[in-house]
């Protein structure tokens, strides 16, 4: 359902989605947190459409990049 659920994902305002790291978890990106609400409840329908429980979170994206802390 990955193809589904990344279309779903941008047909409800999402500004692209991909996988992160070797496929247990799919991202979505917003422009605007308005939109975050609908993409995430969007994906995890579509998911359960193909009989596969989801659990969405949504977060803002770390602007500062990588760092080292010590």
């Amino acid at each position: 359902g990955y193809d589904a659920v990344v279309s779903a994902a941008v047909a409800a305002g999402a500004v692209g989605a991909g996988i992160s790291g070797s496929g247990p978890t799919l991202f979505a990106l917003c422009a605007e947190e308005a939109h975050a609400s609908a993409v995430s409840a969007t994906m995890v329908d579509i998911f359960e459409s193909y009989g596969l429980a989801s659990v969405a979170y949504t977060s803002a994206v770390d602007m500062g990049g990588a760092r080292v802390e010590s």
